[in-house]
């Protein structure tokens, strides 16, 4: 199932996003937001 409004589309991983999502991971400034585990 998807979602979209005029400024987000909630939806599934897919295998293309996966190079995006290590980017922000490895990205201190996105991380400090999230806990350590």
């Amino acid at each position: 199932m998807e979602l979209e409004t005029s400024r987000i589309i909630l939806r599934q991983w897919r295998e293309q996003d996966l190079p995006v999502f290590a980017e922000l991971n490895s990205d201190p400034d996105v991380m400090k937001f999230f806990p350590k585990l």
